[in-house]
Order: C-alpha cells, then sequence, then structure tokens
C-alpha cells in the first residue's frame, strides 16, 4: 500500500530560516508569496525570522520551532481520502491573510476530486522553543465513490515526512496518545488504528539533519490513528504518513499544531578558570562522551568584559558548532556594574552572529555571591542587562536562575520561597525581560548507604521547599524553555560523622555516587514525561578547590572548608556516555576539518579549493573558519549552500592573501566536503574527503619518504583543532613491522604540524605511522613525487575494522597504463590473515585466496600478481586483526597518481560533493565508481545536481551483484556540468570519485561519503 498519491514526492522547499535576531518589542508578522510557496516570518524592523511555508500547490503547511531549527515535517491541511479512482492527497489553494490582534489568520480554500474545503489557520506568535497554530476546516460537496480502508478512508489531515534508516530521518519516532511507535523500513508504523485525541512525529538531531522539529497535533476528541511508512532511500523524499481518518467524509474539523524543539541540549562547563584545577578542550570532551555537545559554559566578571581571551574561547565553541553560554556576573556587588563595558560586552555578542545565551546574576537567591539575596536591587538590575542585550544582540537569550531552593535562606536573609521574590517579571521596550528560566542544580550530600536519595532531582524541581512547583510556577507559568545551568555531584566524606573523624570517600565510591546522580539527571523517558520544557542541561565537569562544600543539607547541614572538589564525569563506566546517547540528547550542528591546505595566486604553485556539498532540501547555513599552521585567525565568516547545492571555497579569496593551514566548517545541516589542491597550472592534483571528527588515534598506512626529489617524498599533516597543545606520541615503522622511530612532537593548540618521515627516522624509508594524542586531532598524508609533478593524498583514519572494500583499482603489466596497490596496514601486535576476494567490474570472481601481513607491518599488493592477468574491479578484504588501507594507482611511468582511502563501512545513500565532467580530454572529466559487494543486484537512483542545486539528471542503473559501475555524469546529463551527486540504493554500496585532466596526465580521487 503506497500512502502517496504519486509515486514520489520531492521536498525541494527553499526552507530559508533567517538568522537574524529575535527582539519581540512591536513585533509583527510578514508573509511573502515566492512562487508556490508562502513565506511566512515574524519579528519587527529588519529581523525578521521565518517559521511557517505554506506551499499553494498541494496545501503542505511547515512550521519551525525556532529560525535556526531544521523544516522537514509537513501538516497536509486538505483531505486526503480513497476513491475507485485511486488516492487522493494533496491539492491546490487560494488564500488571503490578515494580522488579528497578535496573530496571523489565514484563511484558505480549494478542491480535491470534487470535494470543496476551505478553513483558517491562526498562528500564534513564537515563544523560545514551540510555535503553536489553531486550524478549522470545512467541506462541501461529496465524494464520489468513497473506498472504505479500515483506519484511513477519509483522513482530514496528515503529517508528511522523512524516514529512511537508522540515523538518516526527520523524524525518529511516531505516537498517538500515550503510545509510541518505531518507524519501519517499510510499513505500518502501528498495526492497526488506535483511538487518541493526539499524535505526532518526534523529531531530534540525526545524520541527516541537526535540531529538527517535532510536530504534534492535538485533536478536539479521539479519532482512529494510523500510519505508513515507504521504503525509499532519497532523503528528500516524503516517506512517512501519519492522520487521524474517518470511516466517512466530515463537514468540519478543527485541531492544533505545535511544532516544537523535543529533546534536550547537552552542555558542560570544562574547567579552564583561574580557581580550577582541570582544563579540558571541547572536542576532547566530545570524543569521551560519544556527543558533540550543543552547549559550552564559561564564566564572566562583568567588569573583565573587555578580556579578548574571552571571545577567543566564543570563537571556538562557534567553530565547534556549539552556543556560547555566560554566566555573566557582577562580582564587584550590584553597584559596580559599568554600563559602557556592558554594551561593549553585548556588541561583541551581536558580532559572533550566532545564538548566545546569558544568565546574569546566577544563584542570585544564595548569600554567597556579592549580588545575592538582594532581590529588588537585583530585579532591577536584570531588566537593564536585559534590556542593553536586547537592543543590541537580538540574539542573546537572556536567563534567569537560581540555585535550587532547598536549604533556603541558608543562614542568610529569608525573602520567601526564594524563587518568586527575585523573578523580573514583565516587559521592556524589546519583549519580555526573561527568554529562558532555570535552575542551579547540585547533590552534595553522599549518605550511609551510598545512594542519591530517590527521586531528588525531580522532586526538589516539582515541589521544592515551601511548596513550590518550579516547574509549574516558570517554566509553565511564564511560558519559558527551562535550562539546568549547573548540575554535579560531589561530597568529600561519609555522612554522619563526627567533626574530626571523617570517612573519606573513596574513588570507587565517589564515581559510583556521581553516576548514580548523573542517572537520575538524565534518564530520557523521565525528562520528556515530566519536564518537556526542560531544553537544556550543563555538566559542571571540572575539579577546583571549593571554599565551602555543604553535605547533608537535607536535614540541616554541616560543611566543609577549602576541599578540592572533583566533579568531573567518571571514565569508567561512563554513566553519562551512556545516557545521553539517547537521541533525546541533542548533539551541536555537523563540523567538518580539513587538515590542510595552501593557496596562492600563483598558478605554479600550490591552489586549494574547499568544496563543500548540502544535500538537503534547505539552505545550510556554514561557518568557517580558517586558521594558519601556528593556530592563527585567518578568517571566520559565514557562508551559504543552496538547498541540493554545493560550493568551492578559495581559502585565498576569504583571507585576502596567499595562506596555508587548516579549516573548519560548521552548519546547521548535514554537509560534505572534499579539499582540491592544484599546482602547475593544473598539471597536477590531489583530493581528500574532510573529516567529520578528530580521534586521539590516527592511522597511516602509507608512506615513502627519500631525499631524492625525483622519488617519492611523504608529509604527515596533523590538525590540532583544540583549544590546547596537543601532545603527540608518533611510531615510524617499516612495512616489515620494525619501529624506525618513536618520539613526541606538540602541536600548538588550533595549529598544524606537517611532519617529514625521513627528517625524524634519519634515512630514506617507507612503512606506516601511528600517532596517539591526549586532544583530538585529524590527519591527511600528502605524497609527491618527479618534483612536485605528480601528487596524491589520502585522510588518517582513526580506527581499524575487520572488513575493507576497494571499488576501483585497474592494473595492468604496462607501466604507461594504470597500475594499483592495495596497501593494508596491521596495527596490532599479532600477525593479521586476510582473505583477498577480487572481482571484476561484471560481478566475476577473478581471485580469492590467503594472505598475511606481520605485526605492526604494512602489505602492499598488486591485483595484477594475484590474478595472473591485467585486471581492473574491486576488492573484498577480511582480516582477523583489524587493519587500514588506501589504494594506490599511478600511469605514466609514475608521472601521475592518485589514492583513496579503503572503506570499511557501506550504505544504501552515498553523496559525491565533488565532479567537473566535459568532453574535453584536456579539461577535467570525472567517473563515479560504485562497488556493490553484496549478492544481489543493487538497484541505484542518481541525482545530479549543479553547484546551484538545479537538478541536471534523474534516473535508475543495476549494478550487477559483486559487480562495478564507472558513471560518467556528462554521459548522463548530456553536456558539459559540474557539481554534486546523491545516489541511493537498495543495497549496501559504496564509491570512490576518479577525477583526470590533461589527457589523463594528472588524476585525483576521494570516496564518496555515507548519508545513511
Amino acid at each position: 500500500m503506497k500512502w502517496i498519491y504519486s509515486t514520489k514526492i520531492h521536498l525541494i522547499l527553499f526552507c530559508l530560516a533567517i538568522t537574524s535576531g529575535t527582539g519581540m518589542a512591536a513585533s509583527t508578522w510578514s508573509a511573502n508569496q515566492n512562487g508556490n510557496i508562502l513565506e511566512i516570518a515574524y519579528g519587527s524592523g529588519t529581523n525578521f525570522n521565518q517559521y511557517a511555508t505554506l506551499h499553494l500547490d498541494s496545501s503542505y503547511f511547515r512550521m519551525n520551532w525556532a529560525p535556526d531549527s531544521g523544516c522537514g515535517t509537513a501538516v497536509i491541511l486538505s483531505p486526503s481520502f480513497w476513491t475507485s479512482d485511486g488516492y487522493k492527497q494533496g491539492a491546490g489553494i487560494s488564500y488571503n491573510q490578515i494580522q488579528d490582534g497578535e496573530d496571523l489568520l489565514i484563511h484558505f480554500e480549494g478542491e480535491n476530486y470534487g470535494l470543496g474545503f476551505e478553513g483558517t489557520v491562526r498562528i500564534h506568535p513564537p515563544t523560545r522553543d514551540q510555535i503553536i497554530a489553531d486550524v478549522n476546516v470545512s467541506t462541501s460537496g461529496d465524494v464520489a465513490n468513497l473506498v472504505h480502508r479500515e483506519g484511513e478512508t477519509f483522513k482530514p489531515m496528515m503529517l508528511a515526512s522523512m524516514h529512511i534508516s537508522e540515523n538518516g530521518w526527520d523524524d525518529q519516532r511516531a505516537y498517538a496518545g500515550s503510545k509510541s511507535f518505531s518507524i519501519p523500513r517499510n510499513g505500518w508504523i502501528n498495526d492497526s488504528p488506535i483511538q487518541a485525541s493526539s499524535f505526532g512525529l518526534l523529531r531530534g538531531s540525526s545524520a541527516w539533519k541537526a535540531n529538527a522539529s517535532t510536530v504534534d497535533i492535538i485533536l478536539k476528541g479521539p479519532m482512529k490513528i494510523a500510519g505508513w511508512n515507504e521504503l525509499d532511500q532519497n532523503p528528500n523524499n516524503d516517506t512517512i504518513g501519519f492522520w487521524a481518518a474517518s470511516d466517512t467524509v466530515m463537514s468540519s474539523w478543527s485541531y492544533t499544531i505545535v511544532s516544537r524543539l523535543h529533546g534536550c541540549y547537552t552542555g558542560a562547563y570544562l574547567g579552564c578558570g583561574s580557581e580550577d584545577s582541570s582544563c579540558q578542550s571541547m572536542e576532547s570532551f566530545n570524543l569521551a562522551t560519544g556527543k558533540d555537545h550543543a552547549m559550552f559554559l564559561k564564566y564572566v566578571d562583568i567588569a573583565d568584559s573587555r578580556n579578548t581571551g574571552i571571545w577567543d574561547w566564543a570563537q571556538d565553541v562557534k567553530a565547534n558548532g556549539a552556543i556560547p553560554v555566560f554566566m555573566y556576573d557582577p562580582y564587584g556587588g550590584l553597584g559596580s556594574i559599568d554600563t559602557a563595558k556592558m554594551e561593549y560586552f553585548a556588541t561583541k555578542c551581536k558580532e559572533l552572529d550566532t545564538e548566545v545565551f546569558i544568565i546574569f546574576g546566577h544563584e542570585m537567591n544564595g548569600n554567597w555571591y556579592a549580588w545575592g539575596q538582594k532581590p529588588a536591587e537585583y530585579i532591577a538590575k536584570f531588566k537593564t542587562v536585559a534590556e542593553i542585550f536586547h537592543r543590541i544582540a537580538p540574539r542573546a537569550e537572556m536567563c534567569w536562575i537560581p540555585n535550587q531552593n532547598w536549604g533556603y535562606p541558608w543562614g542568610g536573609t529569608d525573602h520567601g520561597d526564594g524563587y518568586t521574590e527575585y523573578y523580573p517579571s514583565g516587559s521592556g521596550t524589546y519583549g519580555e525581560y526573561v527568554d529562558w528560566v532555570g535552575l542551579v542544580f547540585y547533590d552534595k550530600d553522599y549518605d550511609e548507604t551510598g545512594h542519591v536519595s530517590p527521586g531528588f532531582f525531580l522532586s526538589n524541581i516539582r515541589n521544592g521547599q515551601d511548596g513550590v512547583d518550579f516547574y509549574q510556577a516558570f517554566s509553565i507559568g511564564k511560558n519559558k524553555p527551562m535550562l539546568i545551568g549547573e548540575t554535579g555531584a560531589f561530597d568529600p566524606n561519609m555522612d554522619p560523622t563526627a567533626p574530626g573523624a571523617r570517612d573519606a570517600l573513596s574513588d570507587a565510591e565517589q564515581d559510583s555516587y556521581k553516576n548514580e546522580w548523573i542517572s537520575y539527571v538524565y534518564d530520557a523517558a523521565e525528562l520528556e514525561a515530566e519536564l518537556p520544557r526542560l531544553k537544556g542541561i550543563m555538566y559542571f565537569n571540572v575539579l577546583k578547590t571549593e571554599p565551602k562544600v555543604e553535605t547533608q543539607i537535607h536535614q540541616g547541614g554541616s560543611a566543609f572548608l577549602n576541599v578540592l572538589a572533583d566533579y568531573r564525569i567518571p571514565d569508567d563506566p561512563n554513566v553519562y556516555r551512556q545516557k545521553i546517547s539517547d537521541p533525546y540528547f541533542l548533539s551541536t550542528s555537523p563540523v567538518l576539518y580539513y587538515p590542510d591546505f595552501t593557496d596562492t595566486t600563483r598558478s605554479d604553485s600550490w591552489r586549494s579549493f574547499l568544496v563543500l556539498q548540502n544535500p538537503s532540501g534547505s539552505d545550510a547555513k556554514v561557518h568557517l573558519e580558517i586558521r594558519s599552521r601556528g593556530g592563527t585567525i585567518l578568517y571566520s565568516g559565514k557562508q551559504t549552500i543552496p538547498p541540493s547545492g554545493s560550493i568551492a571555497i578559495s581559502p585565498r579569496n576569504l583571507v585576502g592573501a596567499d595562506c596555508s593551514g587548516s579549516v573548519r566548517a560548521a552548519s546547521d545541516q548535514l554537509i560534505q566536503g572534499t579539499c582540491q589542491i592544484n599546482r602547475n597550472n593544473n598539471e597536477m592534483s590531489m583530493e581528500y574527503n574532510a573529516l567529520d571528527s578528530g580521534a586521539t588515534t590516527l592511522y597511516y598506512p602509507d608512506f615513502t619518504d627519500t631525499t631524492n626529489a625525483e622519488g617519492w617524498r611523504s608529509w604527515l599533516v596533523v590538525q590540532n583543532p583544540t583549544s590546547l597543545a596537543a601532545n603527540m606520541q608518533l611510531e615510524i615503522r617499516s612495512r616489515e613491522g620494525s619501529v624506525l622511530f618513536s618520539g613526541s612532537q606538540a602541536i600548538p593548540a588550533h595549529g598544524v604540524a606537517a611532519i617529514r618521515p625521513r627528517n625524524i627516522v634519519g634515512s630514506d624509508c617507507a612503512g606506516s605511522a601511528t600517532i596517539t594524542s591526549d586532544q583530538p586531532i585529524a590527519g591527511t598524508c600528502q605524497i609527491t613525487r618527479n618534483s612536485n609533478k605528480m601528487c596524491m593524498s589520502y585522510t588518517a583514519s582513526d580506527r581499524g575494522s575487520n572488513e575493507l572494500y576497494y571499488p576501483d583499482f585497474t592494473d595492468t603489466a604496462n607501466p604507461s597504463s594504470w597500475r594499483s596497490w592495495l596497501v593494508i596496514q596491521n596495527p596490532s601486535a599479532s600477525p593479521a590473515n586476510l582473505n583477498l576476494e577480487i572481482w571484476s567490474r561484471e560481478g566475476n570472481l577473478l581471485y580469492s585466496g590467503n594472505q598475511i601481513i606481520p605485526a605492526h607491518g604494512v602489505g602492499a599488493i598488486r591485483p595484477r600478481s594475484v590474478t595472473g592477468a591485467d585486471c581492473a574491479g574491486s576488492v573484498v578484504v577480511t582480516s582477523d586483526q583489524p587493519i587500514i588501507g588506501t589504494c594506490q594507482i599511478t600511469r605514466n611511468s609514475n608521472e601521475m597518481c592518485m589514492s583513496y582511502n579503503a572503506m570499511d563501512q557501506v550504505s544504501t545513500t552515498l553523496s559525491y560533493p565533488d565532479f567537473t565532467d566535459t568532453a574535453n580530454p584536456d579539461g577535467w572529466r570525472s567517473w563515479l565508481v560504485l562497488q556493490n559487494p553484496t549478492a544481489a543486484d543493487a538497484n541505484i537512483e542518481l541525482e545530479i545536481r549543479s553547484r546551484e542545486g538545479d537538478l541536471l539528471y534523474r534516473g535508475d542503473q543495476i549494478i550487477p551483484a559483486h559487480g562495478v559501475n564507472a558513471i560518467r555524469p556528462r554521459g548522463l546529463v548530456g553536456s558539459d556540468c559540474s557539481g554534486s551527486v546523491t545516489i541511493t540504493s537498495d543495497q549496501p554500496i559504496v564509491g570512490t570519485c576518479q577525477i583526470t585532466r590533461n589527457n589523463n596526465l594528472m588524476c585525483m580521487s576521494y570516496t564518496a561519503a555515507s548519508l545513511a
């Protein structure tokens, strides 16, 4: 059964998210028609942000909970139904709109198969984490030949979205009433229709899209709810239909749409302050916890607002795709605040051109800070600060974060319940003073049972001291998203014990205690059920000296002075990593790393292009940070990639001078990238894949480094993207596994090292390298020959695998033709026993046999040598030890060469960020080489697009079982072309792109990236 009325609906949506601020003073609605799309924005002055789109040709209506949220799920406003002539879904509409008070009221009408319909959509002003619309529809006429189908006869409204794989989706799950459903790859979402008054599609962040919206439908009464997911591999197609249904044509209906942030941002404080004894980089923390955190925290004294180090840190947060959060406090007291310094700080926040959280005077209800327990003075200052930030930096979110109130007033002055008397109610010139509410919440009481008090976290939020329900009173009551500004657990001793006879907790007891607290705080199911508007938690991950630690405060308390408190997340077991792996906990935007580029104006020297592909149906807003090899920022700015488009960026053009170094690219959409490097008037070139993560271990399977400029020369290029120096250990081994060098080297913060193996070994050498580091790093290997007349590159790998795929090789006895080497590194201390399967492009088995690579050794295998004849095709290698590999391909007696990484994963969706294909043999020519390693034919769909995102070709091909297709884009498009390609398949596949120029006098290659 197919729920859509045509074979496929392609979501090329123009879902623009304008990224200017959201100051809410005198805000109004703007609705502008762009072709068949009504673009709906809200704001004031020049700060309008798009929150909704209405597709006039189909009645698809989409709302985003925030300007930077990903779009995708649509509500189909026109009714859908089955007739004897088939399924009828989607209908064109006409419309008009007016502003009705604070709301935008849209009237629409249309007709579907003889059934007239008209209705209204009333969109309410957006809040910080959701937007709501009320819909009323009525019909006229009737449906001829209506066909009854249980649970889907007549659908007054339907949600349409995409879910093609476990990590490729716009929606992760579906729900109806209290029941939740996983989304199958193909088939019914729920086995039979169920009665419910609400249903929706739950979102979050997937490999395909970050920061997406959950969409809820709230009905006036129960209806039959059902849904279907269509088997499809193209992420730009709708695959999900989830609907309410009636057995007969309805004359009228009403419902409410809620588009909201579903889930909770992950955040952390990592130390590095003047009082801290620990300092961790964002990259290493993300690596250790298994998730790129969405928020990072820094403490700032308002008096220190002009400190340049603050903005270096903020730029680093932004380059990691995360949100800077400032604890912005007046350590000199509320009367010491310098307005000029605050205005400077707000101006710098505006210049960041990203969302920023400002927590002013946190824990104002405590008596331990200079601004504490002065409610009237604090409220007045909060309002002043909020007005300054809302005026100067509209993307700044003002956060009100008291300490949780158990124990209030902690020996100080009791002004009330500890919350209400400190809240800055009301609105100023630029909207409400408070944007977010929240709490600081620690547990510092280890009891004799060795457990955190059961339910302590949730119960003290929902039923705190004096019976205050903080969540109901301030998040729901004030209509604000909620943030836990700090949390952690620490207690130096077991309680109760007599003074002077404290029983210190062991490290294991401390770890157990902290992990139990983490289990309570990061319980995704409980948060979703009890605190759905809790949208961020900041973990206090630091070792620091506490001037005073209160313990056993549940019963009245005692204190320790000047204690070294370790709040850091335990390593083993890492319960925090386990808990936040739940998709409910949201990560940051995707980041790509380019470890190596050199870009000059000289055509006979190095020139580089950063190629970035946006395969999604929305604009991708990319923040680029270009740094020198020494770590200095050369450029920081924003680029926009159109939907399904790509861009090729010359670093020199952005920097304004010849430059070399590294690049980070953070985007609000999933992006893919390569770096293309040319030299000598395009007579030599190489290309490598941008990396989507750093690692503390890198493997380089292949290098040869000599002093002979006409021979092979190699550079191990290593990027340290972190804010701390990276201390590396290098181990270089011969192909036989002997240690040639073992030693240390440091890379400065944000810097790059280009290491010649020969220089540290002291003689010509060939083999492999393994690098370990205390900070996450990324790397490439650059190899040249013939006095820089030919070159090739590949990316260092962060792991070994027991299975490798080589999609492409051609190996002949003719040195002037193509020759190939499968280079395989065995980094383990035991020999690796390999099985090689070499297949022709048609899928015929040419060779199956065994090879052994010695411990720590490298094998360089000529396919021709094992098959016994010239051959071309693909290879699958399996091993009893984890291995890493590259393929090196040469031509014209080593006057041209290219290299690509062997792949350890297959995928049903691949993207090629870069190709140029012309009929001129002296120009660029490209081949998309696709390997099908399975025993069944692979049915693939190709979508070729220009760099602007225009569709150049869409069509199908078949790759035979175990076979390879080599596809010329120009042959399909019918003319010279350049751009990007997305390929979907019903079988797992892998691929490379091979690009040649100058009648095969130069070449380069890279691997296709997986999208799902």
